[in-house]
């Protein structure tokens, strides 16, 4: 029985010494995350306001474009589509970050590419609809 009460003691040890090397490690990564933390500076309210409401108006655009996408008007979504996406990269350069801003321009000239597609499927496809009937009236 000796010899297990050693060896579980010597564990028992060695464990305590490595918890206090990890304690200890742990207490350094916290205090560099702090310092960390307290260099960064806070958002300016004003500059995060702003975002804010550019994001609010480019909702409201997108909005209205579907809106007139289901009443028809597709000229009229197109110019909406085209306003929301505007705004978006806008909110995305007050932001600041360049790394956003480049996503996002990517994001919106995709988005923007694709809107154009699908208004011109959908005028075509109306076109078809809206012409003068080849037969004539007897």
């Amino acid at each position: 029985m000796r010899p297990h009460a050693a060896v579980i003691l010597i564990v028992a040890f060695a464990l305590s010494i490595y918890n206090a090397f990890e304690v200890r490690r742990l207490r350094g990564e916290v205090v560099s995350l702090r310092a960390a933390t307290a260099r960064q500076q806070p958002g300016d309210p004003g500059k995060d306001a702003r975002i804010r409401e550019l994001l609010g108006e480019a909702r409201q655009h997108s909005a209205r474009a579907q809106e007139l996408t289901r009443k028809g008007d597709l000229e009229g979504a197109r110019r909406e589509w085209q306003r929301s996406l505007e705004l978006a990269t806008e909110a995305a350069e007050a932001e600041g970050s360049g790394e956003t801003v480049s996503q996002v321009r990517d994001v919106v000239g995709k988005t923007a590419q694709r809107v154009e597609e699908l208004f011109g499927r959908l005028k075509a496809r109306k076109a078809p609809e809206n012409a003068p009937s080849s037969r004539k009236a007897e």
